[in-house]
């Protein structure tokens, strides 16, 4: 599996996450809230996942 994750954000404040493995890949949008948040997001804007550090 490999991810990677665009440069600069989008004018949303949100970053591209690309994830692929094998011959499947998926696109994502992630935004930091803070240096302890990350809301992830699929292409037509839905929240699916807020990760916290521990």
């Amino acid at each position: 599996m490999t991810c990677s994750l665009s440069q600069k954000p989008d004018p949303q404040s949100r970053y591209t996450l690309l994830v692929t493995q094998s011959e499947n890949h998926g696109s994502y949008k992630v935004e930091f809230g803070d240096r302890d948040h990350a809301n992830v997001y699929d292409a037509t804007g839905n929240q699916l996942y807020q990760l916290t550090r521990l």
